[in-house]
């Protein structure tokens, strides 16, 4: 007697084939919509109100001490290139906060903080 061939094969093959197709989907979907909302597409926009800027700002401030508390925490010892990175985006907010007169008295105590020092200018002495 010869047997039929199983009907269940070809219907595990088409909900496999239905379930990944979902799931390709939902991928797609779901970089689609992460994208939109991202920060650096935000940042990249120029159709921005004033109110959405200022948003922006409070948002790339956020993720500024986000990434550098997670530095803090992931090492023991300060790398040379962090801090120079560090130095140089706070230089660039203090510049950018001088440029357009949000509060130019701090952005200009931050600047002078952030200054190279010329090591061969004399120091201060202090007397007790």
């Amino acid at each position: 007697m010869a047997r039929r061939p199983s009907r269940r094969a070809p219907r595990t093959l088409t909900r496999l084939a239905a379930a990944l197709a979902l799931f390709a989907l939902g991928a797609v979907t779901g970089a689609r919509v992460a994208a939109r909302g991202s920060l650096e597409r935000e940042l990249a926009r120029t159709d921005l109100g004033v109110a959405d800027r200022v948003f922006l700002l409070q948002r790339a401030g956020s993720a500024y001490v986000t990434a550098a508390n997670g530095y803090a925490d992931a090492t023991k010892r300060a790398d040379s290139t962090a801090v120079e990175v560090a130095n140089q985006v706070l230089r660039g907010a203090a510049h950018a906060v001088v440029r357009s007169s949000l509060n130019s008295r701090t952005a200009s105590d931050i600047l002078n903080v952030l200054q190279p020092r010329d090591s061969t200018a004399r120091k201060p002495i202090v007397w007790y």
